[in-house]
């Protein structure tokens, strides 16, 4: 507490920012937000505000976060990237097929645990086994990262719905839109499907 100013009978104060809790993380109210222009790379399939100016006005306080994703274009997942930062410790993501629970908790479809820095930037880890996602398919994200890190958020964009998990109440609660989540998907989109003939390939030219 700092003591601004007595103006007549009335003490000026400032209070520090109040740290507000919600959908699982915790904001501060202390903006250390910056545009983070890293390059995606080639095989980028799919994202979430990739282009915005990262947040960095919020922590994680629930120990995991799920994501209905439903792609638009069928590919190949390999690797999910989240942009964090602020404490460098473990992450695990792990993509699991919808059983209409609305959370991630169907079949385990592949996962990817790697190490994060503390260093802001774009971090994340390949999946263990390649994922085939349909268009049109819904699929659910678990991403359970660093405690006390940066959330993976953005000052502007499109709202994502998350949903979360304290392990200390052992349920999962939302899902809500609060965050313009950023994240980075890989793959490979140019898989084809079915044999083509000649002709077909003549056709086309």
């Amino acid at each position: 507490m700092k003591l601004i100013a007595l103006i007549g009978s009335i003490l000026l104060i400032a209070l520090p920012a109040l740290a507000v809790e919600n959908g699982g993380v915790t904001f501060s109210g202390e903006s250390s937000g910056q545009a983070v222009n890293e390059a995606a790379r080639e095989s980028l399939a799919d994202s979430w505000n990739d282009t915005e100016t990262h947040s960095g006005a919020s922590i994680y306080t629930a120990q995991h976060f799920g994501f209905a994703y439903t792609p638009s274009t069928s590919y190949t997942l390999n690797r999910v990237e989240w942009l964090a930062g602020g404490i460098g410790g473990t992450v695990t993501v792990a993509i699991h097929a919808d059983n209409g629970s609305g959370y991630p908790d169907g079949a385990l479809l592949a996962s990817a645990t790697y190490s994060e820095s503390e260093v802001t930037g774009w971090q994340g880890g390949n999946l263990d086994t390649p994922v085939a996602l349909t268009a049109g398919t819904t699929y659910y994200i678990k991403y359970s990262p660093v405690s006390g890190a940066f959330v993976s958020d953005a000052t502007g964009g499109t709202l994502v719905a998350h949903s979360w998990y304290f392990d200390s109440n052992g349920y999962w609660e939302g899902p809500g839109e609060f965050f313009y989540w950023m994240a980075r998907f890989y793959g490979d989109i140019s898989t084809p499907t079915g044999n083509i003939s000649w002709s077909e390939i003549k056709g086309s030219f």
